[in-house]
């Protein structure tokens, strides 16, 4: 599904890939804002332990900090790591 299908809709539970965004861009932060507010109950956000996916967790977390809140009020990373193909 697209971001632009989804809109309007609401999900249990949504999960979003951190590579597919570039926090830099408005298009790309209102994309994600339209994705991730479709979850009603769990927002899943997968990132590989690359600097790509780095960088976008260290920009969410900014944007959680510029709002003088705690990172882990809003996230929990589960598992950190490499994917692996099988």
């Amino acid at each position: 599904m697209t971001f632009h299908s989804s809109k309007g809709l609401e999900f249990d539970q949504v999960v979003l890939f951190a590579e597919d965004y570039n926090l830099y861009y408005p298009d790309s932060i209102y994309n994600h804002y339209v994705a991730a507010t479709r979850a009603k109950e769990r927002l899943i956000i997968v990132y590989l332990d690359d600097s790509k996916d780095k960088t976008f967790y260290r920009n969410l977390s900014n944007k959680i900090t510029a709002m003088n809140k705690k990172t882990e009020d809003f996230m929990k990373i589960v598992i950190k790591g490499k994917a692996s193909i099988y």
